[in-house]
């Protein structure tokens, strides 16, 4: 293009880190940054035909990963306030454009599509969403939808207890305060969980409500990313055994717990056995595959002779007897004598 057109180019090069995700979840990140340092550095420094170059991405890698070479880079991520109106459809546009297609639901629209800051503007829409509901006139997560987000779901399965409760808590529309790093460095993301939720931020799955110096208020952007969320988590246990599947991950976080499967006083006749017979065989199937430590216990089933609670749940009687039934299980279980 230089020599045919006899100026210098510029370079446009859209979601350059995606090599690098993919190369992280699937265990080639050495290679993949060997390679995009080397390209980086012949094609946006050494290049003698280039003019000026733009790069996007989702993630910020950091500078030490792969730009270690460059000189005179400018960083444009989130929260910077330069360009920051090119980002995303103001809530003026995104009326604006319904109004032409008749479409009258503006509330419902804010809340899946809205959500987003950039810099210090408010009320930013996703572009990709919103030009697609326009299109097909349906509420649906368009922008969860466009990729795997493997890298996500693998990080937030994985994590430790703490990271599934404030995650629980996002999911029910609260918020959580962590500290946030813009530039990510991807092999900090199995040992920090504060990369984590900078990933999650910087991504554009949460967003920074307030900030006082390094800690961070965060909430999930918009509705549209928390059906995204429960559809990853509902994955977790869709495959094979959802018991077993739900034991391994639990045993990943309390490898020498002692986990007792039991079933309670409401089930009856078909669905008590039906139930019964799953957690048998997931117990049957732990115990084969050495894990000792994994017991089935079942109360005993309400009858109405001690009474029924509101809506056929157990009395307060049903509920001392069930006490007492598990206080004597566990009690033999771990020998408390």
């Amino acid at each position: 293009l230089s020599i045919h057109y006899g100026k210098n180019v510029i370079i446009l090069l859209d979601e350059y880190d995606t090599p690098m995700v993919e190369s992280y979840v699937k265990k080639y990140w050495d290679e993949t940054a060997a390679f995009m340092r080397t390209f980086f550095n012949t094609t946006f420094k050494s290049n003698p035909y280039m003019y000026r170059s733009v790069l996007t991405g989702i993630t910020r890698v950091s500078k030490e990963s792969l730009f270690s070479d460059f000189n005179n880079i400018e960083i444009c991520t989130l929260s910077a306030v330069k360009y920051q109106e090119y980002f995303g459809f103001t809530e003026e546009e995104v009326f604006a454009a319904m109004d032409e297609y008749g479409l009258t639901n503006k509330d419902e629209v804010k809340y899946w599509y809205d959500g987003f800051t950039i810099g210090d503007l408010k009320d930013i829409y996703n572009p990709w969403s919103v030009t697609n509901f326009l299109g097909k006139k349906i509420l649906s997560p368009y922008w969860a939808n466009t990729s795997s987000n493997k890298l996500v779901s693998d990080l937030l399965r994985e994590g430790d207890a703490e990271m599934k409760s404030d995650f629980e808590h996002l999911l029910c529309g609260g918020t959580v305060t962590k500290q946030i790093n813009e530039e990510l460095v991807y092999s900090d993301l199995s040992t920090d969980d504060n990369s984590v939720w900078s990933l999650l931020t910087m991504s554009g799955y949460l967003k920074i409500e307030s900030r006082d110096d390094e800690e961070y208020e965060l909430k999930i952007v918009n509705y549209e990313t928390v059906k995204m969320f429960r559809g990853l988590i509902s994955k977790w246990f869709r495959k094979g055994n959802s018991y077993s599947n739900f034991l391994k991950a639990l045993r990943g976080h309390y490898p020498k717990a002692k986990i007792v499967f039991l079933t309670g006083c409401m089930l009856h006749e078909k669905d008590l056995e039906t139930v019964k017979k799953a957690l048998d065989t997931t117990v049957s199937e732990a115990q084969g595959r050495g894990d000792k430590e994994v017991y089935r216990f079942d109360m005993t089933d309400q009858k109405g002779n001690i009474f029924y609670g509101a809506d056929w749940h157990p009395s307060y009687w049903q509920q001392q007897k069930m006490a007492g039934e598990l206080t004597a299980y566990l009690r033999a279980l771990m020998r408390w004598f």
